[in-house]
Formats: structure tokens, C-alpha cells, sequence
């Protein structure tokens, strides 16, 4: 019971400072952009215009308009975060994106919960979220 409350105000608070649109138009253009690419049973993030990519944890600045390519390079797999209502299916050869907007530096997580061979459980990320110059800081550190 315990436990159980401790995730939904988990989910309360995350949902508090993220925003997610999907299939949106975007109504600006967003100023980072993003890879995902689910592998089994990992993820990587590539950030193209930085040179940069890591795996399993998303770097994000706070208060940025940020679009998110999705793509699996294998099976049926699914992109959900902490806050969002539904998660993303995310199917070999047909990529989806997503739009974020998050108000506030912080650590969010997320996972894919398809049946992708794991049980999902090797299949969580860490979203690292900060300030715009504190991102901007780690980019710079990141490419060295």
C-alpha cells in the first residue's frame, strides 16, 4: 500500500514539471533535438548537432523546446517517462517522434514496457534534467 503511494505521488510530482506533446504540431521550432534508439535492451541518445551520445541516461536542458526522434534498431519496443499518460510504441522501420517541454531541472525515469525479451526490467533509463547552462556546461565536457 506504501509503496504503492510513494509511485503515485511519484507520478503526481513528475507530471508536475513535464510535459510532453505528442503528435503536435509544433508551434515552434525546437531549439535541441534528439535520437532515441531502442536497442535490446538498451537505449541510446544521440544528439546530433552536439557530436555527442550516450546510453541509458537522456540529458535534457529545463525550459527548451526539445524534439525527440524515435526508432527501434530491432524488435517492438516502447518509449514511456514518468509523467506521460501512455507510452509510445515504437516498431522497427516506422519512427515516431515526441515533443518535451520540462519546467524544471530534476531526475525523471523511464523505460520501455513492451514485451521486448527483458521484461522491461533491463530496459529503464535515467532522465537528468538542468538548467540551460548547466547543460550547456555538460555538452562542452561531454565532446572533450
Amino acid at each position: 500500500m506504501v509503496g504503492s503511494l510513494i509511485t503515485a505521488l511519484g507520478c503526481i510530482c513528475a507530471g508536475a514539471i513535464f510535459v510532453a506533446h505528442v503528435g503536435v504540431p509544433h508551434e515552434t521550432t525546437p531549439e535541441l533535438k534528439i535520437r532515441a534508439v531502442a536497442h535490446q535492451w538498451w537505449w541510446e541518445f544521440d544528439y546530433p548537432a552536439l557530436g555527442i551520445k550516450t546510453s541509458d541516461v537522456l540529458y535534457l536542458p529545463s525550459t527548451m523546446n526539445i524534439h525527440v526522434d524515435l526508432a527501434s534498431a530491432d524488435v517492438i519496443h516502447s518509449f514511456w517517462l514518468i509523467g506521460m499518460k501512455k507510452s509510445m510504441e515504437i516498431i522497427p522501420g516506422k519512427p515516431d517522434s515526441l515533443d518535451l517541454f520540462i519546467t524544471s531541472p530534476g531526475e525523471l525515469y523511464g523505460n520501455c514496457d513492451s514485451a521486448c525479451g527483458c521484461a522491461s526490467v533491463c530496459m529503464r533509463f535515467r532522465v537528468l534534467v538542468s538548467s540551460p547552462g548547466d547543460f550547456e556546461r555538460w555538452a562542452a565536457h561531454a565532446r572533450l
